[in-house]
């Protein structure tokens, strides 16, 4: 009996332990869980933010792929152009050679017209 009066503050102090730890362990539990949901939040908002940066990646491709396309239709169109002055350029030469002949053979034709005037 002495032994067990001995015992009855172990005992109690075992059990206060024992109700301590507990309680710690839930409220150790609960801060767990906390900050796992508040992490999964956050990883949520991270894995969003992600989608949204691709998407502007990508609309950003897309727009860099249409100036490509348009920079090299307008080089296509300004070739063309410059091909189509070229030739406008040979023409207008040739014409011009032409008109010089013809106005070579012109002055022939006087000459030679007053020659023929003048030895009659």
């Amino acid at each position: 009996e002495d032994i067990q009066k001995q015992l009855l503050p172990l005992q109690t102090e075992i059990e206060n332990l024992k109700t301590s730890s507990e309680s710690q362990f839930s409220e150790l539990k609960s801060n767990l869980e906390e900050d796992f949901q508040k992490l999964k939040e956050h990883d949520d908002e991270i894995t969003k933010l992600k989608t949204s940066e691709d998407e502007r990646i990508s609309r950003f491709t897309k727009l860099e792929d249409e100036i490509d396309k348009l920079k090299t239709s307008k080089e296509k169109r300004l070739s063309r152009v410059e091909n189509e002055i070229e030739k406008l350029k040979t023409s207008e030469d040739e014409r011009l050679s032409q008109f010089t002949k013809l106005e070579d053979e012109i002055k022939q034709l006087k000459t030679s017209k007053e020659k023929r005037l003048s030895r009659v």
